[in-house]
């Protein structure tokens, strides 16, 4: 990451060696990032490791005044989270399958147990931007505002680890395991299946970088970014990580964590390192220049660079040539 780093920052001191930040209104542009990028969650029996994330996106940015601007956009992301697990889960009071009138509490022992969630967002940014020119070339960039992620994809997977389930039986008053037929049973992980939509969330976000004038119209923007989901992104649920299912031969059911009673509360978060290539399109608002500084290129010439004069200029040296005209006649009278 570091030499793919240093590579596109050379290459963009190359490309902006004769560029200048120009007073732009208008950005189309292009990002990727990556970093942090995961829920954050606390499991009830477990421990949580958090996920890297990679994104991209789509942006156009408008400014109003060479300082104050907005940026909207579509944003896509991928979000990782890992829950560990070395417990002893008990559900209580479940009817046997065979016979109605037989209640048994379910214990499941998990050991080296180990689920990863990977999940997906597209998210709409919408951002008021600031700007200040530090240099002929650059300009340090920052923006605050609010995206809206919509959940599009979700998995979960457990292939490490194993677990042992076994019966405790008021009637008998002893617990029984080792029965396959009757779903009490020592099996390794092998469980992934889909994690059910999770309802749309709202989240603050924040980035600051360096924005680079290129040749031409292009220009280079590297910065740092994090957002936070305001949104509760998981419904409470009384289900345990793993059930038995008296309909289908007490097979295994395993709801994982964000579907069972192990977690509460999760929030998406993300922070990294923000890249973005923008064409600084036509100026549909037209800037200020005096608020710019002034030896910042525009889109308009200035009169001095092509050898015009304006109006003025040539009134002036009208007056200077009849004036010079007129000496030598008082002196002669004289």
């Amino acid at each position: 990451m570091k030499r793919i780093l240093t590579i596109i920052l050379a290459a963009s001191f190359a490309l902006g060696a004769a560029a200048q930040e120009k007073v732009r209104g208008n950005y189309l542009g292009c990002s990727v990032d990556g970093g942090l990028g995961t829920l954050l969650y606390t499991p009830a029996n477990g421990d949580y490791i958090p996920g890297l994330g990679l994104g991209a996106g789509v942006e156009y940015s408008c400014f109003f005044t060479p300082s104050v601007g907005f940026r909207i956009g579509l944003h896509y992301a991928m979000t990782q989270a890992t829950a560990f697990y070395n417990f002893k889960e008990v559900t209580y009071d479940l009817v046997h399958a065979d016979n109605p009138y037989v209640h048994y509490d379910l214990n499941t022992a998990f050991d080296g147990w180990k689920e990863r969630q990977a999940l997906g967002f597209l998210g709409v940014p919408v951002e008021f931007l600031w700007r200040k020119r530090v240099s002929q070339w650059g300009a340090l960039m920052a923006g605050l505002g609010l995206q809206m992620d919509l959940n599009t994809y979700g998995k979960y997977t457990a292939h490490e680890g194993k677990y042992t389930t076994t019966g405790y039986f008021k009637v008998l008053g002893y617990e029984v395991g080792e029965l396959p037929t009757h779903g009490f049973d020592t099996k390794d992980a092998d469980f992934e299946s889909a994690i059910d939509k999770l309802p749309i969330n709202i989240s603050c976000i924040a980035d600051v970088g360096l924005h680079y004038a290129l040749k031409g119209h292009w220009g280079l923007y590297v910065g740092l970014y994090a957002s936070y989901g305001l949104t509760n992104v998981v419904k409470r649920s009384a289900a345990p990580l793993l059930q038995l299912d008296a309909s289908n031969a007490m097979q295994p059911v395993y709801n994982g964590t964000l579907a069972s009673n192990e977690v509460n509360a999760a929030h998406l978060f993300r922070a990294g390192l923000k890249i973005g290539v923008d064409l600084g399109w036509i100026d549909f608002v037209r800037l200020p220049e005096d608020e710019w500084n002034s030896d910042i290129d525009t889109h308009e010439e200035d009169p001095e660079d092509n050898g015009e004069q304006t109006g003025d200029e040539e009134e002036d040296e009208e007056e200077e040539s009849a004036e010079e005209s007129e000496s030598p006649s008082e002196d002669t009278d004289e």
